[in-house]
C-alpha cells in the first residue's frame, strides 16, 4: 500500500496547530476578501461627496463631505424612480462617478418652469417623504450659500402690542386682530453660476408652537405668487382654509379633517404651514388639517409671451408659470392671548433652467434619464452637459472632450494654466484659441452636442444612507437615510 493510502482519514489533526491556525486564517481573509469584492461589485459601495451640487441633501467637501452607502444592488431588480437620488457614470468620462436627483424619465417631454419640474404639461410634485429631507432654513440662520448678511424677521403691524423677537412673540388681542408680517427683507442673491435670490423662490414652509387662550383665533396667511391663503384656526368653532379656486384647473383635496376640528385651548401644539409645488398643506401636531393639490392651468396655453420674453431677454433664467410676486406670510391673534413660539421658515428647492444647451422643453429619449442636483443654482449636471470636438493641436486629428473647468466636480488635478480641455478618456490638453465658458463661439471648436443625458447603463446605484461624519470628527451629527 502507498504511502498516501495509509495517511490517517482525520490528517487535519496531525497537522501542527500554529500551521492550522495560519490556515485557517488565511482561508477566512480570501472568503471575506472574495466577498467584499462581490458586494462592493453588486451590493454597497461607500462614496464620498466631493462638490455641493446636492446640497442641502448632501455636504460636499467643504463642510467635511458627507460618506455616502450607495445600494448598487437597487437597480438590478428594476428600473429607477423618480426623485431618487442616484449615483452614476459620468457621460463624459465614465471612470469617474457622479450623485445628483433623478427628475426625468425615458420618453417624457421635460421642462423646468417656475422652479418645478414639469413633466408632459402637467406639474410633478415631490412625494411628501421627499420633500420632508430638503427644506432648507431661511430664518432664523439663513443658507451658507447666502452672499451678503440676510436681515428678514418678525415684524409686529403697527399699534398691535406684541412682545418677545426673532422666534418668540406673544400679544393679548382684542376684537382688532394683531398682525405679526414676515418680512423676507432685500433680495439676497445665492452663490452659484446661474443669477438667482430669494425672491425668485416662492415655495416656504413656516413650522413652530403655538399656545392660545381660550376665545383666542389663530391665522395663519400665505401669499403665493400673489394669490392668498387664509387659514383660521380657533380655540372655539371650527378651523378652515380660504383661498382662489378660480385661477386653477383642477383643486384635489387630500385631506380636510381640520373643518371639524379646533386648537385645544391654553394648550401648546406645534403649527406647519407649508407650500411645495403647488401643493399647500397645514398640519397640528403633525397630523395634516388641511392638504389640497392645486393644478395650475397647462402652461403651453397661456404662457407663449412668457417664452417670447424669455428669448428676447437671455438673463431671465427662470421662466414663470405666473406673473412674479413676492411670497408673502403672516401672522394673526384675536379674541385673546396668544403665544408663537420657536418660529422657523424654510425654503424649498428652487430648480432652474439656464441651460447653454437653449431647451425649453426636452423630449427625453427611451433608455435615457435627466439628473440635477439639489442645489440647483451650483450644480452642473444634465441641463448643461455637453462634449465639444476640437483638433488636437499635435496630431490634427479631431477629438470629443470638456472644457477643463469643473473644480470640486472634477478627479482631475491638472494645472489650469496648462490644461484647458481634457478628452473623454481623461486626457490633459492645451488647445490654441480654446475660450472656456464659450464653446458654442469659440473659434478652436469644430462641433458642439448636448450630452447631458445619462443612458441607463451608466446608472450604478441609489444613495442609501450617510453614515459620516459626526461629532466629535465633525460639529453636526450628519448619519442620515437618504431621501
Amino acid at each position: 500500500m502507498s504511502k498516501s493510502a495509509e495517511r490517517p482519514t482525520h490528517y487535519a489533526e496531525h497537522v501542527p496547530s500554529a500551521a492550522r491556525s495560519i490556515i485557517d486564517n488565511v482561508e477566512a481573509l480570501a472568503i471575506a476578501f472574495v466577498m467584499a469584492l462581490v458586494v462592493r461589485q453588486f451590493a454597497l459601495e461607500v462614496f464620498k461627496i466631493p462638490s455641493d451640487s446636492m446640497y442641502p441633501t448632501l455636504n460636499g467637501e467643504a463642510t467635511n463631505g458627507d460618506r455616502v452607502i450607495v445600494n448598487k444592488a437597487r437597480y438590478l431588480f428594476g428600473g429607477p424612480n423618480r426623485w431618487e437620488v442616484t449615483v452614476f457614470k459620468y457621460p463624459l468620462d465614465v471612470r469617474r462617478n457622479f450623485i445628483k436627483r433623478l427628475v426625468g424619465m425615458p420618453g417624457e417631454r421635460f421642462t423646468v418652469l417656475d422652479g418645478d419640474i414639469w413633466v408632459n404639461g402637467t406639474i410633478e410634485r415631490k412625494p411628501e417623504r421627499v420633500q420632508r429631507h430638503i427644506w432648507f432654513e431661511r430664518f432664523p440662520e439663513p443658507t451658507r450659500f447666502v452672499q451678503v448678511p440676510d436681515y428678514c424677521s418678525f415684524k409686529p403691524s403697527t399699534g398691535a402690542k406684541w412682545t418677545g423677537n426673532r422666534q418668540q412673540w406673544s400679544v393679548t388681542a382684542g376684537d382688532t386682530a394683531a398682525r405679526l408680517d414676515f418680512d423676507f427683507g432685500q433680495p439676497v442673491p445665492l452663490r452659484g453660476d446661474r443669477a438667482f435670490t430669494y425672491n425668485d423662490a416662492r415655495d416656504y414652509r413656516l413650522h413652530g408652537t403655538v399656545r392660545a387662550s381660550a376665545g383666542a383665533t389663530v391665522g395663519i396667511e400665505f401669499t403665493v405668487r400673489g394669490r392668498p391663503f387664509t387659514i383660521t384656526l380657533p380655540t372655539s368653532g371650527n378651523a378652515s382654509i380660504a383661498f382662489d379656486r378660480a385661477p386653477f384647473a383642477a383643486v384635489r383635496a387630500v385631506d380636510e379633517r381640520g373643518a371639524s376640528k379646533q386648537l385645544p385651548a391654553d394648550d401648546t401644539v406645534d403649527i406647519e404651514i407649508a407650500h411645495w409645488d403647488w401643493r399647500i398643506q397645514v398640519s397640528i401636531d403633525g397630523v395634516p388639517w388641511f392638504d389640497y393639490e392645486l393644478d395650475p392651468k397647462p402652461w403651453a396655453e397661456s404662457d407663449a409671451a412668457l417664452f417670447a420674453e424669455r428669448r428676447r431677454d437671455n438673463s431671465s433664467a427662470h421662466p414663470r408659470r405666473f406673473a412674479a410676486a413676492t411670497s408673502a406670510i403672516a401672522l394673526t391673534a384675536l379674541g385673546g392671548t396668544v403665544t408663537f413660539d420657536e418660529l422657523t421658515v424654510d425654503q424649498d428647492l428652487h430648480y432652474t433652467y439656464a441651460s447653454p444647451n437653449g431647451v425649453d422643453e426636452l423630449k427625453i429619449p427611451d433608455g435615457h434619464y435627466f439628473l440635477m442636483g439639489d442645489n440647483s443654482h451650483g450644480s452642473r449636471d444634465s441641463r448643461e452637459w455637453h462634449r465639444i470636438q476640437v483638433k488636437d493641436p499635435k496630431t490634427g486629428e479631431l477629438i470629443w472632450g470638456e472644457e477643463y473647468s469643473w473644480g470640486l466636480d472634477s478627479d482631475h488635478m491638472f494645472d489650469p494654466q496648462l490644461t484647458n480641455f481634457v478628452d473623454l478618456e481623461g486626457n490633459p490638453y492645451a488647445i490654441p484659441l480654446f475660450n472656456i465658458g464659450k464653446p458654442r463661439t469659440n473659434a478652436a471648436v469644430v462641433a458642439y452636442e448636448p450630452f447631458g443625458l445619462i443612458p441607463e447603463e451608466n446608472l450604478v446605484g441609489r444613495g442609501f444612507c450617510v453614515f459620516w461624519p459626526f461629532p466629535p470628527f465633525a460639529p453636526e451629527f450628519r448619519p442620515k437615510l437618504i431621501r
